[in-house]
């Protein structure tokens, strides 16, 4: 069996291995609105499983990004196998958060549920909680799911990650590397496509208004 200790830093190598958060996204949290359904392309609730001889963890994830593509939250339901660990619930924020506010969890019209920051590092705070039936039940049924933190300015920073897909994924076998790969690379290639369509229009109304 694992050790708490082993165990969190098996999880810590194989979660959320698809992005990351850049403290450039701190600046983008207090900017921009994330994006979930808005237009902006998204890779959805996806599984992935990692083994080793040690153990066998499988994480339920997805991520909710600004309109210029940067990752704002990620969210993990990390579940080991076997009597290896606790199952986890990991959200994943920019820094520069106001520590014990920690995370809100609402999903839908629910009460929220504060979930305590773990660490926080130059890049990312990291907040977990243990991962019950009774959650994974409540985002079953649910439709949205509501993730805040308060920025330095003492301003909360709400996040909706849609809840479309997430059964799918849970209940579902995990993604294969070459599919998760492939996901990820058609999800950069959309979101590059986008900004560079963006920054058309923009320069487009620059001319516009100053008449060339």
């Amino acid at each position: 069996m694992l050790s708490r200790a082993r165990f969190m830093k098996h999880v810590a190598v194989c979660a959320f291995a698809v992005a990351g958060i850049s403290t450039g996204a701190a600046t983008a949290q207090e900017q921009q609105p994330a994006q979930q359904g808005g237009g902006l392309p998204t890779q959805g609730w996806f599984k992935t499983c990692n083994e080793n001889a040690d153990a066998k963890v499988c994480i339920v994830q997805n991520y909710a990004r600004a309109e210029n593509g940067q990752v704002l939250t990620a969210v993990g339901l990390i579940i080991p196998e076997g009597e290896n660990g606790q199952p986890t619930l990991q959200v994943t924020v920019p820094t520069f958060r106001i520590i014990p506010a920690g995370v809100a969890m609402q999903i839908d019209n629910s009460s929220p549920q504060r979930i305590n920051f773990e660490i926080c590092t130059a890049e990312q705070c990291i907040a977990r909680a243990p991962l019950t039936d009774t959650l994974v039940s409540a985002m079953k049924r649910g439709g949205q799911v509501t993730f805040t933190s308060v920025n330095v300015r003492q301003q909360p920073n709400p996040v909706d990650v849609t809840l479309s897909g997430f059964t799918a994924a849970f209940d579902g076998d995990p993604i294969s590397q070459p599919d998760l790969v492939e996901s990820q690379r058609n999800l950069d290639e959309s979101i590059q496509k986008m900004a560079v369509d963006r920054r058309k229009r923009i320069e487009e109304a620059q001319q516009n208004a100053t008449g060339n």
